[in-house]
């Protein structure tokens, strides 16, 4: 047998993100509660699985609004919003019109 290297993989509760508005045309605001400060990555991923937009992001404790805008650049259709963070991954289904 041949096994990967990965160990583990945890994917948070899409719940956990808020997007406004959804659907969009140009920008949403990803509306996110952390339990603690932390870095990680706002991703946007197209209907294929492919990021197409990635942005660093630090989170404070508490409620936080993060913006994507400029999304009149993609297609219109399904893309998923993804919070890399060191605990999981947080993603939220986003409709562009």
């Amino acid at each position: 047998y041949l096994y990967s290297q990965i160990v583990s993989l945890r994917l948070a509760q899409s719940s956990a993100i808020q997007l406004v508005p959804n659907p969009a045309n140009d920008k949403t605001t990803v509306q996110v509660e952390s339990n603690k400060g932390q870095a990680g990555w706002l991703q946007l991923v197209d209907p294929s699985g492919a990021v197409v937009l990635k942005q660093s992001i630090t989170l404070k404790k508490g409620s936080n609004k993060l913006t994507l805008d400029g999304l009149q650049q993609f297609g219109n259709g399904t893309y998923y919003v993804q919070l890399v963070l060191p605990g999981g991954i947080l993603y939220k289904k986003l409709l562009l019109q």
